[in-house]
């Protein structure tokens, strides 16, 4: 984000995450907003078991919704449940 605005790329910014953003990353957020940029967040979360997603913390992910809406920064909720793990039948299911 630093060299973002050091070169002055107004261009808009999307976030894809499905990790925790620290509250220093959402103030920053929220202040490029503030100054014009207009910047998205695409939140991942699908809410699958931990033998899909072994590593991914769904608690993280739900307080990111609430503290960017909170800062009124713009989030998409986006949702891919068919992979590699899961056939057609079972997408269906889902």
């Amino acid at each position: 984000m630093d060299e973002i605005e050091n070169q002055k790329i107004y261009n808009d910014l999307i976030i894809v995450t499905k990790c925790k953003i620290p509250d220093v990353v959402l103030k920053r957020l929220k202040n490029m907003i503030n100054n014009g940029r207009s910047i998205v967040v695409y939140l991942s979360y699908s809410g699958l078991g931990k033998d899909i997603e072994p590593n991914v913390k769904h608690e993280d992910i739900i307080d990111n919704f609430k503290n960017l809406s909170a800062l009124n920064i713009p989030v998409i909720h986006y949702y891919r449940p068919c992979s590699q793990y899961y056939g057609i039948y079972e997408c269906k299911k889902i």
